[in-house]
């Protein structure tokens, strides 16, 4: 199969294949270099992106899934979900100051849809736990404070 996929580098269900197969075989590195290739390849569409950190996300790698996010972000950079799921990352990795400055972002996309039938991040950011670290943070406060 690793063939197959590195004669066909775009042929993406087959390197989802690949790492999965990687993974149940105990090659967890190899597994993260395939993911890693789609991650970085140009042709990743949004839904591929997002399939990679949900993968990272369940296998508990934070930095790889941070890494996801942060080109997700970049791929849909008007997404307010985006950027929040990136600042969650964040926050949970005590990278306080690139938190919030994320988070606000978020929130500022989130405003700008204000009145769309959309989901309203606001309803879910103080009962979501990634965010736990921060809520003694003044300018956590504050940037609640504002939007």
């Amino acid at each position: 199969m690793e063939k197959e996929v590195a004669t066909n580098p775009t042929n993406f269900m087959q390197q989802f294949d690949l790492a999965q197969k990687l993974l149940q075989m105990g090659q967890t590195d190899r597994s993260f270099q395939v993911l890693d290739g789609i991650l970085n390849s140009p042709q990743a569409t949004i839904p591929m992106v997002m399939s990679v950190a949900d993968a990272y996300n369940r296998l508990n790698q934070p930095l790889k899934l941070q890494a996801a996010l942060e080109r997700l972000s970049h791929l849909a950079p008007d997404s307010p979900e985006a950027w929040y799921d990136l600042a969650a990352s964040h926050a949970t990795l005590g990278q306080s100051a690139e938190a919030i400055q994320t988070l606000k972002k978020a929130l500022d996309l989130n405003a700008k849809r204000a009145g769309q039938k959309t989901n309203d991040i606001r309803t879910t950011l103080m009962a979501d736990q990634r965010f736990a670290p921060l809520r003694d943070n003044p300018e956590f406060k504050a940037l609640l404070a504002t939007h």
